[in-house]
């Protein structure tokens, strides 16, 4: 598999960018720290930018008080398209909180994460618990599926589990989801475990891309130095460890050292040729827009 930067596009106006979700070539982008929705073009001018709440300002909201919005991911609900942004849960409500945007209304529904959460952290093992941050997140028409970065135990995790499930338990408190769990291992680059920052659903190879960084961190809230990032291909049908598809992002010929905090897919050439877009944080009050070719 081959992997390569495109264009780099810095975004001065958009801060700590986390997660990018694409639908029909139209770009949205929230950022752990920003208080706004974005909708950019292919060059990251910015089109147009939601608040999220009702006194949102264009300052960065302070680490300890964030509510560290770390994936977003399309949801069609009753034949209406929704932007649905997760906080990391990495601290305890504060960041156990998700927004539900209808792309057409511009409404948006809050819902509290903390139940929901709690039944994702009782699939898992104490140590993992302790480390309990979700960094991605992506859908097919049927299925959402969060993803656990394992930078710190070394175990990724994808938490599956029905759309309808997760907001009929969210919104109405009916009802306990099935959640099935996948557990697989990523390398280590000097001694430093790469843990998944992104994820997107191809829904015609039923495949699932990543994206993953090595960050010199011994917990889940503060930053560290990036030693390399790495794009790959899942299949949950299968044997995640044995099949599992890597590439490290190189540029200019030396490992990426900038943390891609998640991807998604704007063009397929063919099954094996992709165009993706992915975001990268750059811990400053920017961030930065990958345009990547994947080969595979």
């Amino acid at each position: 598999m081959k992997a390569k930067i495109l264009r780099s596009i810095f975004l001065p106006n958009i801060p700590s960018a986390s997660g990018i979700e694409i639908i029909n070539h139209e770009i949205y982008i929230i950022g752990d720290d920003s208080q706004f929705l974005f909708h950019i073009d292919l060059d990251g001018n910015i089109i147009d930018k939601l608040p999220l709440s009702n006194n949102a300002t264009d300052s960065r909201i302070a680490k300890p008080d964030k509510p560290d919005y770390e994936a977003i991911t399309f949801v069609n609900l009753n034949n209406e398209a929704f932007l649905l942004v997760i906080g990391s849960g990495s601290i305890k409500f504060k960041r156990e909180n998700a927004k539900l945007i209808n792309l057409i209304t511009k409404e948006i529904h809050s819902i509290v994460l903390s139940e929901f959460y709690r039944l994702l952290k009782k699939t898992m093992p104490i140590e993992d618990q302790q480390a309990f941050n979700i960094e991605g997140l992506s859908s097919d028409n049927t299925n959402l599926y969060f993803a656990q970065r394992g930078n710190i135990t070394g175990h990724q995790m994808i938490f599956k589990l029905r759309i309808d499930e997760f907001f009929y338990f969210c919104n109405d408190k009916i009802g306990i989801p099935k959640i099935t769990t996948y557990t697989f291992n990523l390398p280590k680059v000097k001694g430093v475990c790469f843990g998944i920052s992104g994820c997107c659903f191809d829904n015609e190879s039923k495949q699932m891309l990543f994206c993953a960084s090595a960050e010199t961190t011994h917990n889940t809230y503060d930053d560290g130095d990036i030693l390399g990032s790495i794009i790959g291909f899942i299949d949950l049908q299968k044997d995640i460890d044995k099949d599992m598809k890597l590439v490290v992002l190189h540029e200019k010929g030396k490992p990426y050292t900038r943390k891609i905090e998640s991807l998604s897919i704007i063009k397929k050439a063919s099954s094996t040729n992709y165009t993706l877009l992915a975001v990268c944080d750059n811990d400053d009050g920017s961030s930065i827009l990958l345009e990547l070719q994947l080969i595979w």
